[in-house]
Order: C-alpha cells, then sequence, then structure tokens
C-alpha cells in the first residue's frame, strides 16, 4: 500500500491529521500541499475539493479516502 495526502498550510486540520498520518501509517507515502508542484492539477485529477485529504492506494488502485482522522483510524485498525 501507499498514499497520496493532500493538505494546505492554511487548514486548521491538516497538523492533526498529518501528525497522525506520520505517527500510525508505516508504509510509503507523498505529501502535497499548495507550494508543491502541480498540486492543483493532481488535486483535480483525483476530484480533491478540500484538505486535508487522504487517498490509500493498493496496487496503484485507489481503495480509501477520507478527510477525518477517526475514518482513517478505523480503516487501518481493519487492514
Amino acid at each position: 500500500m501507499n498514499y497520496k495526502l493532500f493538505t494546505t498550510t492554511t487548514c486548521q486540520k491538516c497538523p492533526e491529521f498529518k501528525d497522525y498520518v506520520s505517527q500510525n501509517i508505516s508504509f510509503e507515502g507523498e505529501l502535497f500541499d499548495e507550494h508543491s508542484k502541480g498540486f492543483g492539477d493532481l488535486a483535480q485529477s483525483f476530484g480533491i475539493i478540500g484538505a486535508p485529504m487522504i487517498l490509500i492506494f493498493e496496487n496503484n488502485k485507489e481503495i480509501f479516502r477520507t478527510s477525518e482522522v477517526y475514518a482513517l483510524e478505523a480503516f487501518l485498525n481493519e487492514t
């Protein structure tokens, strides 16, 4: 599995979400914010309209997405 995490520097929920991801996800991932090259196009290609948003992939297929820590926690506990 791997993930893509989309955040912004002005998002109030993003710091807590990023902390949770860094402390609880052991598989590889990428972090994108509005300063990342191509951020807008990449977010648009995945249909992301708000931050934070994590997309989790397995074998290059999206298997989960959420913007809530509690939902991410539940997903991680199930896998």
